[in-house]
């Protein structure tokens, strides 16, 4: 065997060919999912609050001493004062009032009755004592031991 021949020159490169824009077909969309139920649960209703009126008669408390600290059974109702001599009404701190709460205070006796602050934020114009017999005021909650007195009131 005779050794092998020399191996030709390699020949140029031939012309690229044009760029295909033709794209496949796309292929077919899947089925749509099924749509859920409908929710038809809802919640619980809250219970209905008591209706308020007019009409509706005032729990009263009736107070005949000369000292008083109001406690936190007394929202919403009306505290009568009534003695000789001068009476003194405390508003401390643990009568667990909410803005907006409020009880009514009545001095049917002859002594004045003066409200005063056990701890509590106590404010009234002009002062904290119903102005005679026969005056009332509202003791009103404005925020947590903070209350304002509304009424027929002297310094």
């Amino acid at each position: 065997t005779g050794s092998p021949g020399s191996i030709g020159e390699t020949g140029p490169t031939g012309a690229t060919g044009a760029a295909s824009t033709v794209t496949g077909p796309t292929g077919p969309t899947g089925p749509t999912g099924p749509t859920g139920a409908a929710s038809t649960v809802t919640g619980p209703t809250g219970p209905t609050g008591a209706n308020g009126s007019f009409a509706t008669t005032q729990t009263v408390n009736t107070q005949t001493g000369t000292t008083y600290s109001l406690v936190s059974g007394d929202l919403g109702k009306m505290v009568t004062l009534s003695n000789a001599s001068a009476v003194t009404v405390t508003v401390g701190t643990s009568l667990g009032f909410t803005a907006g709460q409020s009880l009514d205070l009545l001095s049917l006796g002859a002594g004045q009755v003066t409200v005063a602050a056990g701890g509590a934020t106590l404010t009234g114009t002009p002062g904290l004592k119903l102005r005679t017999q026969y005056s009332s005021a509202t003791l009103y909650c404005i925020g947590t031991n903070s209350f304002v007195l509304i009424g027929d009131l002297s310094a």
